[in-house]
Formats: structure tokens, C-alpha cells, sequence
């Protein structure tokens, strides 16, 4: 249907995308989540033919929403009983503010296509029409997909059809959407986590990001939570993150601290020009699939080295102080540094032995509370754990994916910790 608003003596045509509003028979907003969610399911199972959990995932913001002044992670759990997808396949969106949202996407023999429910307070769903999503997508196609789904929405379905490592799929779930920036960031941060690793509870990350550009965010997931959270030198603290305004909103500084030594080496980067943005288009999808190829063939075209350097205690004071401060950083002598840029940004992903693992720990966990008079593990008890985070193994959600197929613990009772290192 088409709406003509008159603004400014100009008339705009806007496209409404056409969305299903249905009530499940005796739903009001007095239902609970729990059953209009399990309802969205199985619609969501027939309309778009889910059969393989491998194939699909599911972004939504469930869990930080809120339906009728209550949290949200049950809904999530109903969609785990009801459709046959993993811990490991659903992407979390942080959207408080917004009615809770579903969004299914699978791939079938005919490509990519997804479909996105939206539970209002009052118990009404908006169901949208299922969309392709292919990257193979006409300009019409887009425009559909962006109506129905939003561009935040469907940049995370096209990343993932692009091949994009679930580590970066959560992480742009969490922040937003998907874009160049975000992408060259995760370049930038893999690399130099790869060069210069922790290697004891002295040493520890510090990052200076500048506010904006879409790689700001990145460092939080995989960068902030470290075996030491600060550095306290003296009457200083310096904690592992800060925010500076700056003129370029690309620029990053990196640090991994010694405190034992007292000094740490400096990496201070940009975005390349091969990351701009291509917008909320169809180019700009393209765009972010481009980047995601040359994380697997060229990861270090992604971003541009600006200086690069062993510090001592005197300038990391001054950086912290200062923050992202060019005239500064070009003052700072330079003692050159190890670098290899062409190390690998791609996590192992070995699903198969993580999963084992998950089911491995349940075992050796039930021995022991056996051995201490104690019941097995069951669906009501709790489960806390860096896998999701953790990539000392690789990818270890699957982990997760284990624990609660041997235990049935709950969605709701899977406590995470933010410890990527």
C-alpha cells in the first residue's frame, strides 16, 4: 500500500511494507510470552519449512525486551522446545526499548529466506511475509527485505549467509548491525590478540577507541575482560577501556601491559579505505560481504597501521590521560615492534568436539556430585561459563549446545562470562 505524506510542499511516497496482524485464539496481552511464543513457532516451522538446525538461526531481541513488564528469556527457552535450533544458532539483539522480536532465517535448496515476528504489549503479533534474503538479491528484493525486516535485521542475515564467523554475528547482534567498520575492527583486534596474547595474570589489554564508526564496540567482546581488569601504578588506575572523541571516528589504540616490566607495546590503527561504508543499501551488503571474504584471504587490507611501538610507563600515562591525541602519538619515539599480518583472524570451528566437550563436563560434573550424595544435573539447575566467549579452542558455543543436551538446563539459567582471552 502507498502513503502520501505532504512535508515542506513536497509529497513523499512512502512503501509500507504489507505485515500480518493476527491474535492467537484467547491471546490478549494478559498471555503470557511463553504461549504467543511457542504459537510464532510453529508458524515460523511451517511457513518456512525448518528441518535441519544447521541451517537456521534466529535473531531477537528477547531477553533485554520486556513484555508486559516482565523479562523475556523464557520466550526464548518456548522457541528452543518448539523448533529444532541450537544455543549456538540464536543471535541476541540489546534492544530494551523495543517490543520483543523474532526473526527466523533459514536456507533451503532455493537460498536464503526469513521471516520476522514482532509481539506487541498488548498480545497482537506483526508477522511479515517470508523474504528472500540471498545475496544474489534485485533492488527490489532489497528494498522488500529492508521494509519487512530492517536494515539492522537484515545486514545480520546477509552477513551470515556471507560466511561471517558467529563470534562476529554476536558481536554485531549485540552492538547493532553489521558494517564495514565492525568488520575491520574484528580484523584489527583478532590480529593483534594473535601477536601479542596474554601470557600471565601481569600483562593485560588497555584500548582507547574513538566514538563512532562502527569498530568501537568490537574490543569490548574480545579485549575487555582479561585476567587483570586495570593497572594500578602508583596513585594511577588505568582500566581496560576509555572513549575519545577525535576527528577521524576510525582511530583505535591497542595496548597489552606488563606491569611487571612496566612497559607494553602500542598499536595505533585506522580503518583502510577499502572498508567505507556502503550505507543501508543494497551496495552497502554487498559491501560488508566483500569484507567478510578478505577476512579469510586478506585480513590485513582491512585496517591501516599508524604507528606502531614499544611504551614505557611515562607514555602509557599520557595516552591514558590524553587519549586519541595525534600530535602526541607522532612525538612518541618509535622502537619496533614484531607484526605479522598475516596471521589468521578466522576462529577454529570445530562444532563436533566442542559439543562432545559439553557432554564430557556434564559427565565428570554428575561423578562428582554423585560421589558427594548429590542429584545429576537436571533442567533447573545453573550453568555458569565463558564458552560463547572463550576462543582459546575456537569457537566453544557449541559447548553450551552439549551441556544442555545431556542436562536440559535452561535458557535463563546460562550464565555467561565475557572472557574472550
Amino acid at each position: 500500500m502507498e502513503v502520501k505524506i505532504e512535508m515542506k510542499n513536497k509529497l513523499l511516497t512512502l512503501v509500507i511494507p504489507v505485515l500480518t496482524v493476527f491474535l492467537f485464539t484467547g491471546i490478549s496481552s494478559a498471555t503470557p510470552l511463553e504461549d504467543i511464543t511457542h504459537h510464532i513457532s510453529n508458524d515460523a516451522e511451517t511457513s518456512l519449512n525448518i528441518s535441519n538446525a544447521d541451517d537456521m538461526i534466529l535473531i531477537t531481541n528477547a531477553g533485554s525486551a520486556r513484555y508486559s513488564n516482565t523479562t523475556t528469556e523464557d520466550a526464548i527457552q518456548t522457541v528452543m522446545e518448539t523448533v529444532p535450533i541450537k544455543y549456538s544458532k540464536i543471535f541476541q539483539m540489546n534492544q530494551p526499548d523495543h517490543d520483543p522480536t523474532f526473526t527466523f532465517a533459514v536456507k533451503n535448496s532455493k537460498g536464503y529466506y526469513a521471516r520476522k515476528y514482532t509481539v506487541l504489549q498488548s498480545g497482537a503479533v506483526l508477522k511479515t511475509p517470508v523474504v528472500y534474503i540471498g545475496l544474489d538479491m534485485t533492488e527490489n528484493q532489497f528494498q522488500q527485505a529492508k521494509a519487512n525486516l530492517g536494515y539492522d535485521v537484515l545486514s545480520l542475515l546477509s552477513a551470515w549467509n556471507a560466511g561471517a564467523p558467529s563470534d562476529l554475528l554476536k558481536v554485531a547482534a549485540w552492538t547493532g548491525n553489521v558494517s564495514p567498520g565492525l568488520i575491520g575492527a574484528y580484523s584489527a583486534s583478532k590480529q593483534f590478540l594473535a601477536n601479542y596474547p596474554l601470557t600471565s595474570n601481569a600483562t593485560s589489554y588497555h584500548v582507547i577507541v574513538s566514538t563512532g564508526g562502527g569498530d568501537d564496540d568490537v574490543p569490548m567482546f574480545f579485549m575487555d575482560s582479561t585476567p587483570l581488569k586495570w593497572v594500578t601504578v602508583g596513585s594511577d588506575t588505568f582500566y581496560n577501556f576509555k572513549s575519545a572523541y577525535t576527528d577521524d571516528s576510525h582511530e583505535n589504540i591497542y595496548i597489552r601491559w606488563d606491569s611487571l616490566s612496566r612497559t607494553g607495546v602500542m598499536f595505533y590503527w585506522t580503518l583502510s579505505d577499502m572498508t567505507y561504508n556502503g550505507g543501508e543499501t543494497l551496495q552497502g551488503l554487498i559491501k560488508n560481504a566483500q569484507c567478510i571474504g578478505m577476512l579469510a584471504t586478506n585480513p590485513s587490507a582491512l585496517y591501516k597501521v599508524l604507528k606502531a611501538t614499544n611504551i614505557d610507563y611515562q607514555t602509557f600515562k599520557t595516552l591514558w590521560d590524553t587519549g586519541i591525541d595525534s600530535e602526541y602519538i607522532s612525538s612518541i619515539p618509535v622502537t619496533p615492534i614484531e607484526w605479522t599480518s598475516t596471521v589468521s583472524v578466522i576462529p577454529r570451528e570445530e562444532y563436533s568436539a566442542m559439543y562432545a566437550s559439553g557432554i564430557n563436563a556434564v559427565m565428570v560434573a554428575n561423578r562428582a556430585l554423585q560421589a558427594a550424595g548429590f542429584e545429576p544435573l537436571d533442567s533447573d539447575d545453573l550453568l555458569i561459563t565463558s564458552a560463547g566467549y572463550s576462543e582459546t579452542q575456537g569457537i566453544s558455543a557449541g559447548a553450551i549446545d552439549g551441556i544442555i543436551s545431556a542436562t536440559g538446563i535452561k535458557f535463563k539459567n546460562i550464565y555467561s562470562l565475557k572472557r574472550g582471552t
